[in-house]
């Protein structure tokens, strides 16, 4: 867990994921950082198009940090909002009566695709895995380490990057395939090493693999222990039960 504020201090975030270059502050127009230095213009939101549960009316969304825009999620409440249909859909160069829709989802259904658990090895990597030897599965942080550093092309990404930009860049699409490919969500011997170390959510020992790696090709120090620090009081405070490893 990072703690993140803009240049004028006036808001702050604690986040696992990453960064997008559209989350900051309007008032002082710079991105959420770190580190003093790590502020950048804020850019605007790209939106997309989401559709109200209730009344099955479109709202704006952004694509990459899901922010809602306020009034049109406000007007997709509206039984009638023909103006914010016309609005968004003209916005996107869609024919409203072109648009073809799933049928809505049952209750309890889910939208994200979960491998059943006789797809999944024992140590909750991914069975039949055509990108396992890509992509092999790491006993401790220094190996995980080392296995991205094997192409030196990531390297060159990093010097790139701020650490922000780093983590927030690869932390979904990235950072989802290491999760899944190194049993970070049950039994591989990674997730061991990082629960002997106090650490039991995915999401937060990606990100320090993330973080160590960034700072390691920088010759900076990785700082574990002030990364373990970081997480462990993040959830004492929002949910003690994660430090206990009761996810």
């Amino acid at each position: 867990m990072r703690y993140l504020k803009c240049k004028c201090g006036k808001k702050e975030m604690w986040t696992t994921d990453g960064l997008w270059p559209c989350q900051g502050c309007e008032e002082c127009g710079t991105t959420f950082a770190g580190h003093p230095d790590g502020h950048k213009p804020l850019e605007p939101h790209q939106w997309g198009i989401l559709f109200n549960e209730h009344t099955g009316n479109p709202y704006k969304y952004c694509v990459h940090c899901h922010h809602i825009d306020e009034k049109s999620y406000k007007e997709s409440n509206c039984v009638e909002t023909e103006d914010i249909w016309k609005e968004i859909l003209a916005f996107h160069g869609i024919n409203k009566d072109e648009i073809v829709f799933d049928p809505p989802l049952k209750k309890d259904e889910t939208v994200i695709e979960i491998p059943p658990d006789d797809e999944l090895n024992e140590d909750g990597t991914i069975k039949n895995d055509s990108d396992a030897d890509k992509f092999p599965a790491p006993k401790t942080l220094d190996e995980a380490i080392k296995i991205l550093r094997v192409d030196p092309k990531n390297d060159e990404f990093a010097l790139s990057k701020t650490e922000d930009e780093f983590l927030g860049e690869l932390h979904h699409g990235f950072g989802t395939s290491m999760r899944n490919r190194w049993g970070l969500w049950g039994g591989s011997d990674l997730q061991r090493w990082f629960k002997e170390r106090g650490i039991h959510h995915a999401d937060d020992m990606s990100s320090i693999i993330l973080t160590s790696t960034y700072r390691q090709v920088h010759g900076t120090d990785i700082d574990l222990e002030g990364q373990i620090k970081v997480y462990r009081d993040y959830w004492e405070r929002v949910d003690p039960k994660v430090n206990k490893g009761e996810l």
